[in-house]
């Protein structure tokens, strides 16, 4: 006989006959569960089955179901009274959460995660052991399936699960809970937790195994569940029984029967003992030489205090290093997270700061550079394996040392790179290779931060819908000099790269425990309002203009939505609260951190430009090519080729003016912005923004005209120069 014949005879289904209807490939016969002829036949390849006389038809798991209702539907069950009375737990409970009996058996039933019945394993009275059967995957029982963000209490046994479940109804406790057939976590379940929030309640066990070999299984199974899961989860706790001395063994029934009548003692007991895991693994990070461990930093004044120890720390450093900071701890919250580029010069700092996360291997996942190959790989090691970056990132943030290679490489592996991360960013991808390997990732939450060079500023994807924050490193008031001599101090400190990953490990760590995420702050009236106007003003700014070989417009431009860059400038607000550890943010620190990033995130020169334009405009009203130009350091062609595109996007626009000089030709284009735009600059705080500008006004330049205008050089046909001066006609015409 095959598997399924033993399956539903494990059931009670007597065989009469085991040839069946061979005609229709049915093999096997019984009585039909339903109208009790004797024409039901079975499949026992296929494990399916139907009924010729009332049409009743399935397969394994209706089977189950079907017998499941009907013996739940019994009046008298002494074997679970039976079953009760060992257990301590009333039958009502039991009957509750679906325990059934045959006459011989007692039955527990196993939850797929719709709450659907999958399968119905039986208890042996003798052996107290709730036993397995062929025919029956082996998985997860999903006891109560609450929301997605709501935390997952993880049993070994599905009793400790049931008592669990009575008292979290009581008290009213949001959770979901799942018990798996023993302590040996499955590879493949890891999708059932990803990025979820994990409580591990596996017993408080005695020690077994030989002399040599002794061990703990309750925490041997939850240390295996962590290396499997590989930081996939948003955090992995446990029940620590050994901070309150609970004897061994003991597990979670057992507090149950110890609590019955007091649900919240029972829950505040259950809450004393549960801690991050994190403490109790080696945390080795995978890509420094030795153990770091971690300083005690409580406070981000702290971790700057511990920076200013090993490297010249200047506010626009303590800018770059708050900003890191909430990146990588916006990992772990819902919604979108923050990915930020960190933009400077070689040797200004970028790697310092990205280093000093290596050490937070729990939180962060570094790679020196980035290709598509390395996020989503095709490579079929083994059925199970899947060497790709994507699925480990799950809830951390990816650290790139340096992506400026990338920006380097061809137009075609640039896009094809950039393309899955806008794919990744939006949670859902999917690839299928040649070699017929699928990869498929959803619900994906991760931050990202990382180094480039002023090559980013070339670098413009918002016709693609641009993903990236930028910040800035360098500080106008940057002390070069004082910057070599400190590191030139630092040569004889071999340690000096481990302090700061010790201080960063240790202030992550504090932060990480805090469950910050359940409790972000909300953002004032006050910043939805200026994070409307910033979001249109960087729309604007950083909308490019599509051009052909001739110079001509291809076609009319239109800037972006804004909706991405406010909610991670929103995103941004919360985190640096988060990292303050405080409410809300200053007017100062919303200009010092929000405006600074938000002008960061535009494109270089064009921001250049508008910063200038609002300035001439705030003073005089409009300005010329030629006034920019000499601000700026740059030639009037460059100038004038952004002003034509600014205007073509429709924040910019010109209105010419006669110079009254008198000089042919010589009238003046002044541009200024649009008022819509300006509405928004004002709208959005920029207006306040600190930047230093020493402009020359419209009538400086008049004056210099018209001084110059009446004596001018006329280069003649011998190419000679001759002097004349103006004459009344001239001076007249416009």
């Amino acid at each position: 006989m095959s598997n399924w014949f033993n399956f539903y005879e494990r059931y009670g289904v007597n065989f009469s006959s085991v040839s069946g209807d061979e005609e229709s490939g049915y093999n096997g016969k019984t009585v039909c569960f339903k109208c009790k002829s004797n024409k039901l036949f079975i499949d026992s390849e296929k494990g399916l089955f139907v009924c010729k006389v009332c049409k009743h038809s399935g397969n394994n798991l209706t089977f189950i179901r079907d017998l499941h209702k009907e013996y739940s539907e019994r009046k008298s069950n002494p074997l679970i009274k039976k079953f009760s009375e060992i257990k301590n737990i009333h039958i009502s409970h039991l009957k509750n959460h679906g325990v059934v009996q045959s006459s011989t058996e007692v039955f527990i039933p196993i939850f797929g995660p719709k709450k659907e019945i999958v399968a119905l394993r039986p208890y042996d009275f003798n052996s107290n052991k709730i036993l397995g059967v062929s025919g029956q995957k082996i998985q997860p029982n999903f006891w109560l399936v609450g929301k997605h963000s709501d935390p997952y209490y993880l049993f070994e046994a599905d009793l400790d699960a049931i008592a669990f479940s009575i008292m979290a109804k009581k008290v009213g406790r949001r959770c979901n809970i799942i018990s798996f057939p023993g302590t040996g976590f499955n590879k493949n379940w890891v999708s059932y937790l990803k990025g979820k929030k994990t409580i591990w309640c596996f017993d408080h066990d005695k020690l077994k195994g030989p002399e040599g070999h002794k061990f703990y299984p309750g925490e041997e199974g939850i240390k295996n569940a962590c290396k499997i899961l590989d930081g996939r989860t948003s955090n992995f706790k446990w029940l620590n029984w050994s901070l309150k001395d609970y004897p061994r063994p003991f597990d979670v029934r057992d507090l149950y029967i110890a609590n019955k009548k007091q649900s919240k003692k029972f829950f505040k007991k259950i809450d004393e003992i549960t801690e991050d895991f994190s403490k109790e693994v080696d945390n080795k990070p995978r890509n420094t030489d030795s153990v770091v461990v971690p300083l005690e930093v409580n406070s981000f004044d702290n971790l700057c205090a511990e920076f200013s120890k090993s490297i010249q720390f200047n506010p626009t450093l303590r800018r770059t290093l708050a900003v890191s900071v909430a990146t990588v701890l916006s990992a772990k919250t819902q919604g979108d997270a923050i990915w930020m580029f960190i933009v400077g010069p070689a040797s200004s700092g970028k790697t310092t700061i990205l280093d000093a996360f290596n050490a937070c291997t729990g939180q962060t996942i570094h790679r020196s550079t980035l290709t598509k190959t390395s996020l989503i790989s095709g490579r079929n090691i083994d059925e199970d394996s899947d060497p790709s970056i994507l699925p480990r990132l799950d809830s951390k943030c990816l650290v790139i040392k340096d992506l400026t290679m990338l920006l380097t490489a061809n137009a075609g592996a640039q896009e094809e790179t950039f393309g899955t991360l806008r794919d990744a960013y939006d949670a859902s991808i999917s690839v299928q290779y040649g070699n017929g390997v699928i990869r498929e990732y959803s619900n994906l939450r991760f931050s990202w931060l990382s180094g480039v060079t002023d090559i980013i500023q070339s670098f413009n994807k918002s016709d693609a819908g641009e993903r990236f924050l930028r910040v800035d490193i360098v500080d106008p008031n940057f002390d070069e000099g004082l910057q070599i001599r400190k590191a030139l101090k630092n040569l004889s400190k071999d340690n000096y790269s481990d302090h700061l990953r010790a201080a960063t490990l240790g202030f992550i760590q504090f932060m990480w425990g805090q469950d910050y995420e359940k409790r972000l702050p909300d953002l004032s009236d006050s910043d939805i309002d200026k994070l409307e106007g910033i979001a249109q003003v960087i729309a604007y700014m950083r909308t490019k203009v599509k051009k052909g070989r001739d110079g001509d417009v291809e076609y009319r431009v239109r800037k972006e939505v804004g909706t991405r860059v406010a909610k991670q400038l929103g995103k941004l607000i919360q985190m640096l609260c988060v990292t303050f550890q405080k409410d809300s943010l200053s007017e100062d620190e919303f200009n010092d951190y929000i405006l600074k990033v938000a002008i960061d995130t535009c494109t270089s020169i064009q921001t250049e430009i508008t910063m200038q334009l609002m300035k001439f405009y705030k003073s005089t009203k409009g300005c010329t090519v030629e006034m920019l130009a000499d601000k700026l350091q740059l030639g009037k062609s460059t100038i004038s080729g952004h002003l034509h595109n600014m205007q073509e996007v429709g924040f910019v626009e010109y209105s010419k003016r006669d110079n009254m000089s008198g000089a042919r030709g010589r009238n003046l284009m002044l541009w200024k912005p649009t008022n819509k735009f300006t509405k928004l600059w004002n709208q959005s705080g920029l207006n306040n923004f600190e930047y230093t500008i020493n402009a020359n006004t419209i009538d400086q330049i008049k004056k210099k005209r018209n001084k110059d205008a009446k004596t001018f050089k006329i280069k003649n046909d011998s190419g000679r120069i001759r002097r004349r001066q103006s004459s009344n006609r001239e001076r007249n015409e416009p």
